[in-house]
Order: structure tokens, then sequence, then C-alpha cells
């Protein structure tokens, strides 16, 4: 089977959560197909381009896609939602099936934004909504979470039948436990120090600001914790003057951007770690977040936010503790409770590392989206 994934306008060098399910979904299928990958042009590592060099470099994937299939004609074409309808004309005029990933609702993600209501933005909105409106003429969607689904089924009207519910992983191999007391030496971090650690894009909806906010409360019971911020985006410096504010700044090391091989150091060499997602945006359709799975992987417990996805996970791994959402109290008493438990840590990483194993590879999830694509090209 040859598989064209159409993803004109990522720049794959960027690191983020969506770059990194790409290239990791990218990778494993290609063990089971030919894949051509249609992405942004060179190695862009900046994530804001102006509006218009965005649009061309769309522009430039939709052509360079289009002599692609002039000359070679593959089973499907594979994309992400926010390249939907692209993709809905390209099948349309070489009369190929086309599957769409759905992460999120555009919508969703759209109200929580805190840059300023300009002319990107709202070039964004319509892009955003124009890509949600084709929805319903791609031969198959998989989304990320069941409630996508489900919302896709009710609001979107599409048949259950062409939606398939496939989550995120981790790469078990790379995400792995290694000796926490050696990873905090080759970061050269105190080896007496408690650490807390996030990882991803320093964005609105994941909640680091509740983790800032609980911070006094964490230390004043477990004084020598510090806080492992790995990662960058807009929010840094907000977040960044918050945890200034409240006096706790010394106690917070944000890293930036970290690279992917790396990432596993911070996280062995952590004692728990946190996923504080906000419930707007998240809350509505659930989530499927690699950073909990690349967490469980490497054999820590996790605290995260009480939300449709991660609590499934959390509880079936057996690994860590689910808090209201957007509450630094509950917040704080977990993780608190979790530093003072060396046996209930080392339980649920056990537990987390067998169930991400079994469950939350990315060869894993790469074999379910495979068996999609095969049904969507014999029913063509």
């Amino acid at each position: 089977m040859n598989i064209l994934v159409f993803l004109p306008s990522y720049a794959l060098a960027i690191q983020r959560g969506d770059t990194t399910h790409i290239k990791e979904l990218v990778s494993n299928l290609s063990k089971l197909a030919e894949i051509d990958v249609i992405k942004a042009n060179g190695s862009e590592t900046s994530e804001r381009v102006p509006l218009m060099a965005a649009m061309l470099r769309v522009m430039q994937g939709f052509v360079r896609a289009a002599l692609l299939l002039r000359k070679r004609r593959p089973d499907l074409i594979y994309t992400r939602d926010s390249q939907a309808l692209f993709t809905f004309v390209l099948a349309r005029l070489f009369r190929l099936p086309y599957i769409v990933e759905i992460n999120a609702l555009f919508i969703s993600s759209w109200k929580v934004e805190t840059r300023p209501l300009g002319i990107r933005r709202w070039a964004s909105y319509i892009k955003g909504s124009l890509n949600e409106k084709t929805f319903k003429y791609a031969d198959h969607l998989i989304a990320v979470q069941p409630k996508i689904k489900k919302i896709l089924e009710l609001e979107y009207n599409i048949k259950p039948e062409k939606i398939s519910a496939i989550g995120c992983g981790a790469n078990t191999e790379l995400f792995r436990p290694m000796n926490t007391q050696e990873a905090r030496r080759a970061l050269q971090l105190n080896e007496k120090h408690n650490y807390i650690c996030f990882v991803g894009a320093l964005y609105k909806w994941q909640g680091i600001e509740y983790l800032i906010k609980a911070s006094p409360n964490i230390l004043e019971q477990c004084s020598s914790s510090v806080f492992l911020i790995v990662g960058d985006g807009y929010n840094r410096e907000t977040l960044a003057n918050l945890a200034d504010g409240l006096g706790v700044s010394d106690r917070f090391i944000f890293t930036g951007v970290i690279p992917y091989a790396s990432v596993p150091l911070y996280i062995n060499a952590s004692d728990l770690c946190v996923a504080p997602f906000i419930e707007e945006r998240n809350g509505r359709t659930g989530l499927s977040p690699n950073k909990v799975y690349e967490y469980l992987a490497c054999g820590k417990p996790v605290v995260a936010s009480d939300i449709d996805g991660v609590r499934e996970l959390l509880e079936g791994a057996n690994a860590g503790i689910c808090v209201p959402a957007e509450d630094p109290d509950e917040l704080a008493n977990a993780v608190v409770n979790l530093l003072r438990s060396t046996e209930t840590r080392e339980r649920m990483g056990e537990s987390g590392r067998s169930y991400a194993v079994e469950n939350g590879s990315w060869e894993s999830v790469a074999g379910r989206v495979f068996k999609v694509c095969q049904r969507v090209v014999q029913e063509h």
C-alpha cells in the first residue's frame, strides 16, 4: 500500500506535541506501507511565520502534491484536521479516498487563544471553520478521543461507522525508565531535591498557571521541591512573571525547547509528572495527550486534571491521581501526597510503564491506523 501524508503547513523541525505525533506515526506507518510526505519546505524552526508566508507554503505544498499524484497514484491520502479543506480538493481532483485525523475541534481551541484578535487570528478562524465543514466528505475520520467521535456523530451528523477512535502514544524505546540519580547528574541537578516535571508547549490550555499557583502550598509542605517546565511557547513570559509575583521563581526551571531525544532525561530526573489541563477546550472534547503516555512510559506517576481521556488513561494504567481542573489546592495536595510516599510512586510507575508498553506504543497506534487505511482502500 502507498499512502500520501499531506501536511504542507507543518514544519516538522519544530518540536511540539503535534509534530511529534506526526513524525512518530509516519515512522511507524512506514514499516507497514510506502509513505510519501508533503510537509513544509526546508528546515523551518520558527513557530511563528507571517500570514502570507504560511498561506504560500500551503499552496506550494498543494502544487507539490498535485505534481506527485500525476506521476504516482497512491492508494489513499492521509491528513490532519487543519489540512482537511485542501485534502478534500486534492482527493476530488484525483478521485482518491482520504482519511482525516482529528486531534481537536478548532473552535474550542480558538476560544481560549490569548493572542489579540488581529488579521492572522481571524484568518485562522475562517480556515478552521472551512476545514471542519469538509469533515463529512472524508472517506473516514480518525478521532484521537472517543468524546470527539461522539461530537462528530451528534453535531456534525457523521455516521458512526465513518469514525474510528484511536488515541496517541509514546515511543516506548526512547521513553523508558532510567536511574533517577544518574539522570539528575546528567542534567547537573541537585540530587537531594524533589522534582516535579511538566513537558509540553507553554499554551494557556495546558494549565501551567495552576501548577505555579499550587507551588507555594507544595513548597510549604515539601520545601526541597523544584519544578521543571520543559518546553516553550507564547505563554512563557506570563508564566515566569506569575512565578516571580508569587515569590517562587527560584524554584522553577524553564528549560525552553529541549531536543526530543533528551526529554526522557528530564522526566526520569523527576519524582513525578503533572498535566494540569484546563477545563475549557479540553473538557468538551477530551484529550489523548502524548505527554501523559511519555510520563507513563518512563515509569513516573502522574497528577493530572480530571478530563475525559486523561482520567480513563490513568485509571486504566493505575498510574496516577486525577484532580479537579483549575484547582491549585487539590493539585498541591495530590503532589504532596505522592512526594511523601516513595512506595506509591514506585508502584504507580511500574504499573504505568507496563500499561504504556502494552497499550500505548506508537507502533501499536500505527498498526490500528493502518488497519483503517486498508479498510478504506478496500471499500473505495
